[in-house]
């Protein structure tokens, strides 16, 4: 058995060779240790490095993310309509959904369409007052959908046209994307489920905005926010 006591406690060993080996061990560690803390290394290059890691790992995480951005659509003296456009395409949602049906044969989606035309067109008029919408979306958010009102048809063979937005307030809506609903809620679908759920992303951001006190009546045409 043998321990040393310079300033550290070994674990007992089987013989005094061994004790030796330890000690030998011990001094090879303080000296190399000695050495290392003694080195003048140069350390900005690593901490570029770190910065640019950091930088990358940040785009990365960035081009992960939506962007989008608020067009103007129809400003008037009782309410501001606008669309958004992502990533920086070409249309905006609201015209994606107008090429999309503009030429459509089926007689009750033209009704649909021109409806939606018509909407639009009172609520800037009018303002975009809460009787205008069809409730969409969770209680917390302000998603909602028009035409409030549809002929009625057999939706297993025509559908409905839906078109969501965010009713900020009376005086400011933002038209997203929309499509053909033929099932009984918009989770079931999809392509509708995601224009849903790309307008709740924008809502929670443009919320974060209204509790950091930002006009957004004043402020939308500026802003650009990041969603998942």
């Amino acid at each position: 058995m043998c321990v040393e006591t310079d300033n550290y406690s070994y674990l007992a060993v089987n013989n005094t060779s061994d004790c030796s080996r330890l000690k030998l061990l011990h001094n090879g560690y303080e000296k190399s240790n000695k050495a290392f803390n003694n080195l003048k290394v140069n350390k900005k290059p690593l901490k570029t490095l770190f910065n640019k890691i950091i930088l990358i790992i940040f785009a990365m995480k960035d081009q992960s993310k939506t962007k989008v951005e608020f067009i103007p659509l129809l400003l008037t003296e009782k309410t501001d309509i606008y669309t958004i456009r992502l990533n920086e395409e070409k249309d905006t949602e609201f015209n994606k959904f107008l090429i999309m049906f503009k030429d459509s044969e089926d007689e009750y989606l033209k009704g649909d369409l021109d409806r939606i035309i018509r909407a639009i067109e009172k609520i800037s008029e009018n303002g975009a007052l809460e009787s205008y919408f069809r409730n969409e979306g969770l209680f917390k958010d302000r998603v909602c959908a028009i035409p409030l009102l549809i002929e009625p048809r057999d939706k297993t063979k025509h559908g409905t046209l839906r078109l969501y937005c965010i009713r900020v307030s009376d005086s400011l809506l933002i038209v997203g994307g929309g499509g053909l609903k033929v099932t009984d809620n918009y989770e079931a679908d999809e392509n509708l489920e995601s224009k849903v759920k790309t307008l709740q992303a924008i809502d929670n951001e443009l919320m974060k905005l209204e509790r950091q006190k930002t006009e957004l009546i004043d402020e939308i045409v500026n802003i650009s926010v990041q969603i998942d």
